[in-house]
């Protein structure tokens, strides 16, 4: 007896996948890595900004609080609660600009006895990238002519670099001879 073997005539489908269906799927992956870089990218830098835009509100706050505390334990007196530019006698705080350094033995910001060591942020870093001013400014009565000794506005104004951009953040506030 003869063995006989049966064949299909057909062919055989082929199995796997063409060069151009591998090219095209490695194509939609990479794009689809990319953009995934991109968007972590651009969050890391988010968080960043966030970061960075507490301290300044912080820092601004903290500012304004340790002028508060100066004049309310009696600290320093009110005729003092200016700026140098102001009146060189009494003012006693700097003008423009000026780096984090830590506050000095009056324990108030920009003031000639500040610290040459730069602030320490909450995330244990130097605030090298910080600069504030402290500006005061006289308040008017209602006649917009006079000025009101025993008012004085204050605003604090923390500068800060995030990436190539450079933001501001002011904080303004007002203090009197009354406790």
């Amino acid at each position: 007896m003869a063995i006989r073997m049966k064949t299909n005539d057909k062919k055989r489908a082929s199995t796997g996948f063409t060069l151009v269906e591998v090219v095209f799927a490695t194509v939609i992956i990479s794009v689809g890595l990319l953009t995934l870089l991109a968007v972590f990218s651009q969050a890391v830098g988010t968080a960043q900004l966030a970061q960075d835009e507490s301290i300044a509100r912080a820092e601004a706050q903290r500012m304004i609080e340790s002028i508060y505390s100066a004049r309310n334990t009696g600290q320093v007196a009110f005729v003092r609660f200016q700026n140098v530019s102001q009146d060189a006698t009494n003012g006693m705080f700097l003008d423009g600009l000026k780096p984090m350094n830590d506050y000095g033995a009056d324990g108030l910001p920009n003031t000639n006895d500040d610290a040459s060591t730069i602030e320490i942020g909450p995330n244990g870093q130097p605030l090298s990238n910080f600069q504030r001013s402290v500006a005061f400014a006289p308040v008017y009565l209602s006649d917009g002519v006079t000025i009101d000794g025993n008012v004085r506005a204050v605003t604090v104004t923390i500068q800060y670099i995030v990436g190539n951009r450079t933001r501001t953040y002011s904080q303004q506030s007002y203090i009197s001879t009354y406790r």
